[in-house]
């Protein structure tokens, strides 16, 4: 598995052994297969075991019920575990499109995920790695490039299915403290009016309560001041309103987020962090 740090990012991009022999130019479906590829090594890098061993289980019990697409992904993860990288170089013709449709559907679950994992590990693990191939790609690594594009892929598809949802069921207020949240808690922690903390709104029930005013203040007077802080929002405000409206209805987000969320903001007041009732900046 690769290293998600800055530095195993950049090793792993520059000395990837899926594109040796592929052309970009001139097999560009292919050099695609093998960014989906590394970039699946490098996001299952970020996401916490019990996260994607549950993951992983889905995705089992989706191709054992036949559901090709996630037969599909099988392969995907079978190639990954081979640790050879040498689908995109063996792989049919007649195959690439469907592999390509079934890596990218990998790529949105985990996409999803690797945000609630963040939490879970307590380290910006997905914001390094997509900082991380921002900046080789503005380099001019093609494979970082390849990489970003997917990510950003992603975002807007997390997006545009988060804006559906608001049309669809406009925002209400939500009772603090509901756990698993209900659907009101779900639409206020993905409300337009909300400037993020949409996991731990939907964790807490309100975005007013006293744990989400300390997570919001440490926001604004601490992670916003760093590149790597500003990095981490931008991936979380782009992530985050996707995974609540997948997982947030689920007693096992609600039970695998609380207690890292708890013992977080008990170490920001520790730390001076005010939990009293707070106005975004």
């Amino acid at each position: 598995m690769a290293d998600w740090t800055a530095a195993g990012v950049e090793r792993r991009i520059r000395n990837a052994p899926e594109i040796r022999g592929i052309d970009p130019f001139g097999q560009s479906d292919r050099f695609q297969l093998a960014a989906i590829a590394v970039l699946v090594d490098l996001m299952l890098a970020t996401i916490h075991p019990d996260l994607f061993d549950q993951a992983l289980s889905q995705i089992e019990r989706d191709a054992a019920r036949g559901d090709v697409l996630a037969e599909r992904e099988l392969r995907w993860m079978r190639d990954w575990r081979d640790g050879t990288g040498s689908l995109a170089r063996t792989v049919l013709d007649s195959e690439i499109r469907d592999l390509t449709n079934s890596g990218r559907a990998l790529l949105g679950q985990f996409f999803l995920v690797a945000s609630l994992s963040d939490i879970q590990t307590k380290e910006p693990r997905f914001a390094t790695l997509y900082s991380t191939l921002k900046r080789l790609d503005e380099e001019l690594n093609f494979l970082a490039a390849a990489c970003v594009i997917f990510l950003d892929v992603a975002f807007q598809d997390n997006k545009q299915a988060v804006a559906q949802s608001k049309a669809a069921a406009p925002s209400k207020a939500a009772p603090v403290g509901a756990a698993p949240p209900s659907k009101s808690a779900l639409q206020q922690a993905t409300s337009s009016s909300n400037n993020g903390c949409y996991v731990a709104t939907s964790v807490y029930g309100s975005y007013d309560c006293p744990e989400v005013w300390a997570l919001r203040r440490w926001r604004d007077a601490v992670l916003s001041q760093t590149e790597i802080g500003k990095a981490a929002i931008h991936v979380y405000y782009a992530v985050s309103p996707g995974l609540v409206r997948t997982f947030g209805g689920k007693r096992w987000f609600v039970s695998i987020t609380r207690k890292p969320l708890d013992a977080f903001v008990s170490s920001l007041i520790r730390r001076g962090v005010s939990d009293a009732p707070y106005r975004d900046r």
